[in-house]
């Protein structure tokens, strides 16, 4: 009986040890998933940065080529 009752707890024990592995496993996958999203964040922050570096490299075109028109004109 004892070597029956031993046998029992041992595999209770084994599956608390489970039970927190898994709870860790998520909690891993929840911080990778927070780690994606700062990610996605500053991606978008690049791209919008981008942009608006392409814009005012565009709007410095535009006025140059006015000058040069006017001056053309005049």
């Amino acid at each position: 009986m004892e070597s029956s009752n031993n046998d029992s707890r041992m595999i209770t024990y084994s599956s608390k040890i489970d039970l927190r592995s898994y709870k860790n496993d998520s909690r891993m996958i929840t911080d990778s998933y927070k780690i994606d999203l700062k990610s996605s964040k500053n991606d978008s922050r690049t791209v919008l940065e981008s942009s608006k570096n392409d814009l005012s490299q565009f709007t410095s075109y535009r006025q140059k080529a006015i000058a040069e028109a006017k001056r053309i004109i005049c």
